[in-house]
């Protein structure tokens, strides 16, 4: 997997003074990527969890609900330790939240508090839903536009100040609808004082008949609302059902064409095999200890052949050597025998003195240099070198004076060397004799095992012996195939047979035929549902006319001051419009901006939740969109559209951790070198969708420092299988 570090900071260790239980503790280290923090209940991860984020962002608010982790007779503080792939170090401080985070490299520069909750600090309640998603993406793509405000954040401070102006809120006092309708009633109470007065009483008796409507409406709501949850998770896991039988069909017909693929290749193989020697076929009967006891028979005629070729080669040496001596003598014998006697006589006397003086040259130095050393053996050696050198110096001085001998005759030399030349010569006859016997017991021997199509070839004999062991390893992959396939195919009988069982429970439940009509049974459900609300939403429009009306008519006041507040109303009604108009016209070139910014990075974060949800969910859900009306929708394998509220519990769960990572991974410009914190949050899903999800926050970990903090074994067990480089610091 490819590394790509958004920053070379990480955190290394959390240093706390005091925070809640905690005093004076030191928990890491940690390092870039998947970290797993472990530990059983109470032993403080929540804890820690909350220790990192207030030290980022501020200590949690006394005045909230939410355990503050306040020492009774201290203030909370501690340190989070930051380190560099270059060595650098830093850290985050805080003591007092209005003394602030103590920050000197930045490290919280590109983060603000509300995106670091949403987006960095992830709980199993917090992946529940993705508020307002589509704002949450343009806020974090455009975070790194070089403004100080993000384009996307100023965008919305313009359509909420828009808002206002197009509000309809009793507090939306600048609002042009609500001073439009003021100036409206302002006037319609001037000219029709009398006449509305009997149309605010026949409102209020309209009014007072809405409320039990309503309340009736809102029952009839709930109802289909728990209808619809139940039968669209049995319709998802229907069409996983029906998914999962059509994809056994495929595999077991692919696995029935797979065991008439090996009989074929099978039948190849035998076809061959009619041109296989006798021999040949015999080999491949062997068993693994017969074919090792040939192949040490083998070595045994290889180590033996080389002795006598060596046996014979030296012996050829021998043979040229007493041969050369013996054409010497004879050439010897030519010359002059007087000339030759004084010539060897002065040879003898020549080398009578020079062998002396060597050794004598050689021993003092070796003698010296032994003891200079230490060396007892190399001492010897130059001392019996002195010794050797001083005897034949002696014996050539009582040479030199001895009257001279003539020594054997050259006739007896010659005899003695014709001597040592027969004696060669029949040693290399009987080497020879031995090469061609072994030979033979190789030849015989090859004859009695299968291998006679070797000849006398040690290296033919094993290619022989590895050709056998490749048939036997053919018919062995053939039958390992073979029942490898029927293994599978009788798993995908029993996949099926378990699928579809399952499938008529659901549909005999539901008193259906088929999924086509456990489909029509849900979307008329859904359709009922539509239209109540849509006659809630028109009660609610109209009891707020009614409400907004009746409260006018409780206000009014003589017709004098109705003028002076119809001015009042069109002075501001005046300004309002001028306002509005610089707002849209300013609303129109930002979003313009925007709108060029996120089709550049909008699709890839789509495209990336879309790959990990459909991995997650092994192919059920296939894409993670955004509509026209900028609401999240997925798409099932079938090309389904639904909305996250239709998903289980569990699955809602995997979608906004993908939606989540996707944006983690895609906006690089934002909190790069703070970590994210995710609390057990892989503790309602299924085995394998836990696995994929493991294997999504191990994706994200390539590129941000990720801190995983959970109760559960298996989870730690887990992300070693998948990465054996995940960091685990255990909590006692």
């Amino acid at each position: 997997m490819r590394i790509r570090r958004l920053s070379s900071w990480f955190m290394e260790r959390m240093n706390i003074d005091s925070f809640g239980k905690l005093v004076d503790e030191s928990v890491g280290p940690f390092r870039p990527g998947m970290n797993v923090v472990f530990g059983k209940n109470e032993s403080g991860k929540t804890t820690l969890n909350s220790f990192a984020t207030g030290v980022m962002f501020g200590w949690p608010d006394g005045r909230s609900r939410q355990n503050t982790y306040k020492p009774e007779n201290a203030e909370r503080s501690g340190r989070l330790i930051f380190k560099s792939e270059d060595g650098g170090e830093s850290a985050l401080i805080r003591t007092r939240n209005a003394d602030g985070v103590t920050d000197e490299v930045g490290l919280l520069a590109d983060i603000d508090v509300a995106t670091y909750q949403t987006m960095f600090a992830l709980d199993s309640d917090e992946l529940l839903s993705l508020d307002d998603a589509a704002e949450v993406t343009s806020r974090l793509l455009t975070a790194g536009a070089g403004t100080e405000t993000s384009p996307t954040e100023a965008l919305r401070q313009i359509d909420a100040r828009i808002a206002g102006y197009t509000s309809r809120a009793a507090s939306a006092t600048h609002s042009i609808a609500n001073l439009t309708d003021q100036l409206k009633a302002v006037e319609a109470d001037i000219d029709e004082a009398q006449r509305e007065a009997a149309q605010y009483i026949a409102e209020r008796r309209e009014l007072e008949n809405l409320e039990p409507d309503r309340a009736e409406l809102a029952r009839k709501h709930d109802e289909l609302n728990g209808l619809i949850e139940g039968r669209s998770a049995d319709l998802s896991l229907l069409q996983k059902i029906e998914h999962e039988i059509a994809e056994r069909t495929e595999q077991r017909a692919e696995l029935t064409a797979q065991l008439d693929e090996i009989d074929a290749d099978e039948q190849r193989v035998a076809h061959l095999g009619e041109t296989v020697t006798e021999d040949q076929i015999a080999l491949r009967d062997l068993s693994p200890a017969e074919e090792r006891a040939i192949r040490d028979t083998l070595d045994d005629f290889q180590v033996e052949r080389d002795r006598l070729m060596n046996a014979v080669d030296y012996a050829k040496r021998d043979l040229q050597d007493s041969t050369a001596a013996y054409e010497v003598l004879e050439e010897s014998a030519k010359q002059d025998p007087v000339r030759a006697g004084r010539t060897k006589a002065a040879g003898q006397v020549a080398m009578s003195i020079i062998l002396p003086a060597v050794a004598l040259l050689a021993g003092i130095p070796t003698t010296v240099y032994g003891i200079s050393i230490g060396s007892l053996s190399i001492t010897a050696f130059g001392v019996f070198l002195v010794l050797a050198a001083l005897v034949m110096g002696a014996a050539a001085l009582v040479m030199a004076f001895r009257p001279g001998s003539s020594g054997p005759s050259l006739e007896q030399r010659m005899e003695d060397a014709r001597w040592v030349m027969l004696q060669d010569q029949k040693k290399l006859d009987a080497c020879e004799a031995e090469l061609s016997e072994i030979g033979e017991r190789i030849a015989s021997y090859y004859r009695f095992n299968h291998l006679s199509d070797a000849g006398r070839s040690l290296r033919r004999a094993r290619s022989l012996l590895d050709d056998a062991r490749e048939l036997r390893t053919t018919d062995a992959v053939f039958e390992q195939r073979r029942q490898n396939v029927y293994a599978q195919i009788a798993a995908a009988d029993e996949a099926i047979a378990r699928a579809q069982e399952q499938r008529d429970e659901l549909l005999a439940d539901a008193d259906v035929a088929d999924v086509a009509a456990f489909e029509a049974l849900v979307a008329d459900a859904i359709e009922q549902r539509r239209v109540l609300m849509a006659e809630g939403e028109r009660m609610d429009t109209r009891l707020g006319e009614l409400n907004q009306r009746l409260l006018q008519a409780r206000d009014e006041t003589a017709f004098a001051e109705l003028k002076q507040q119809r001015a009042a109303i069109r002075c501001q009604l005046e300004e309002s419009k001028r306002d509005y108009a610089v707002l849209l016209l300013a609303r129109r070139n930002l979003a313009e901006a925007v709108s060029v910014w996120e089709s550049k990075s909008q699709p890839e974060v789509y495209r990336l939740a879309s790959r990990l949800f459909e991995d997650m969910t092994d192919g059920m859900w296939m894409q993670v969109r955004l509509t026209a009306a900028r609401e999240i929708q997925v798409v099932n394998s079938r090309g389904d559209m639904r909305d996250p509220m239709l998903l289980s519990l569990g699955t809602r769960q995997q979608l906004y951790l993908c939606l989540r990572i996707a944006l983690l991974m895609t906006a690089q410009n934002v909190g790069c070198s703070v970590p994210v914190l995710a609390d057990d949050i892989l503790v309602n899903f299924d085995a394998d969708r836990r696995r994929s999800a493991a294997q999504a926050l191990l994706e994200l970990a390539t590129m941000r420092q990720v801190l995983l903090f959970t109760c559960h074994e298996e989870v730690v067990d887990l992300l070693r299988e998948l990465d054996a480089g995940v960091n685990v610091v255990s909590l006692s």
